[in-house]
């Protein structure tokens, strides 16, 4: 198992650098499967009168002696629910999940957008690309949307492993933004946690979003576990005029 050192990215509370254990997973935690509330209350079988595929076959046989009827036979017939993907097992296993620390207020009224993080002593810091950033004349799918990006005080050493952001869509199902789907390739050895959205304009209405809710995946194709490194700082990389820039 590949250790992800990780350390604090900017400065916040003393408290945060006295005990990192206690305050890392207000941020970040390795997601379980078995900790899933929707994975966990699904059955195995569809309709959840059987435990298992024995129990399943065992009574469709039963059936099929008495009524005759032979469909749970016929090729792509299967009795399994999602339970069973090992797409959706692998992803809710080999993921972190990241919180947001404290609850955040998101207000859209038409074209404008207001996101005020209740931080008290938490850092969630909230950026925001512009729309010329993402604006075509042609088939622009970001047409109607506006970009919010939620950075935390995280810095991440990928340890040459790529990873990828996901939208949390089996932890929280009403978040009021979608999550851009991105990789950050093992070129980037440390980096930021920033999670980029897009929040759909036109409606009015203000979300909260409690503390502890799940905002994205980072998905690794490796098993992994965090470590703590005091020592882990942002690199300063030289520009080709020879003066210090940051990546």
């Amino acid at each position: 198992m590949k250790k992800l050192e990780w350390n604090w990215y900017r400065d916040v509370h003393s408290r945060f650098y006295e005990t990192p254990d206690d305050y890392i997973n207000h941020y970040i935690e390795k997601s379980k499967k078995s900790k899933n509330c929707w994975w966990s209350s699904l059955p195995s079988i569809i309709g959840g009168k059987d435990k298992g595929l024995l129990s399943y076959f065992k009574r469709k046989f039963e059936e099929l002696h008495k009524t005759g009827d032979d469909s749970f036979l016929k090729a792509g017939s299967s009795p399994a629910t999602a339970k069973a993907c090992p797409a959706i097992n692998t992803l809710l296993d080999d993921s972190y999940i990241l919180k947001t620390p404290t609850d955040i207020f998101i207000n859209i009224e038409g074209n404008n957008v207001i996101v005020y993080p209740y931080s008290g002593d938490w850092d969630i810091v909230i950026h925001q690309h512009s729309n010329e950033e993402f604006h075509t004349e042609n088939n622009n799918p970001f047409e109607g949307y506006i970009n919010i990006k939620f950075m935390f005080p995280i810095l991440l050493n990928n340890n040459n492993i790529p990873y990828i952001y996901l939208h949390p869509q089996y932890h929280s199902d009403n978040l009021p933004f979608t999550v851009i789907n991105g990789v950050v390739n093992k070129d980037y050895k440390h980096e930021p946690l920033n999670i980029n959205t897009l929040i759909k304009l036109g409606e009015s209405k203000t979300y909260r979003i409690k503390a502890g809710t799940p905002l994205a995946y980072i998905w690794f194709p490796e098993k992994t576990e965090l470590v703590h490194n005091p020592k882990l700082h942002f690199p300063l990389k030289t520009s080709p005029i020879g003066k210090p820039l940051f990546k």
